[in-house]
C-alpha cells in the first residue's frame, strides 16, 4: 500500500513520526481484522505514545555521553 502523498508531510509537520512509522502496518492490520475507525486511531496514537516514551528513556543516555561499554571490572578504584 502506498502512503497518501499528502498525509506524510502533514504527519512530519506535526512531528508524529511514531504514526508515520507504523501507519502501513496498522492500516493492513485494520483491514485484515476489520477494526472500527476508533480502534484504528487508538492504535496509531498508541504507537506515537510508545515512540515518545522510548525517546524520553534514550534522551538522558545520549546527553550523558557515558561509555556504555565500561564495566565495574575495568574501573580503577585506587
Amino acid at each position: 500500500m502506498q502512503l497518501n502523498y499528502q498525509l506524510v508531510p502533514k504527519l512530519k509537520n506535526l512531528r508524529l513520526s511514531g504514526i508515520l512509522a507504523t501507519l502501513e502496518v496498522r492500516t493492513q492490520q485494520a483491514i485484515t481484522e476489520k477494526f472500527p475507525y476508533v480502534d484504528f486511531l487508538e492504535r496509531l496514537v498508541g504507537d506515537e505514545i510508545e515512540r515518545r516514551a522510548e525517546e524520553q528513556l534514550q534522551l538522558p543516555l545520549r546527553r550523558a555521553t557515558v561509555d556504555l561499554a565500561r564495566t565495574l571490572e575495568g574501573f580503577d578504584f585506587s
